[in-house]
């Protein structure tokens, strides 16, 4: 199947399959173009001590040639 064209500012995240290995590990993990370029993008899933909220950190990285999930 060919790979859909992604569009800028655009991208898509899974669940990460490595998370049971490594708790460290991001929850999502995918791709995004972002100005024209291919990046990696990483979400971990946290909880604020004091208020006990649920709140998202996000990381964007330069692509590597590995699949991030």
């Amino acid at each position: 199947m060919p790979e859909k064209e992604r569009k800028d500012n655009e991208g898509t995240l899974w669940d990460n399959k490595f998370k049971e290995d490594n708790e460290n590990a991001p929850d999502l993990s995918g791709y995004l173009m972002l100005d024209g370029v291919e990046k990696n993008a990483a979400i971990w899933k946290n909880k604020a001590r004091e208020s006990g909220k649920t709140y998202y950190s996000l990381r964007i990285s330069d692509k590597k040639d590995t699949v991030p999930f």
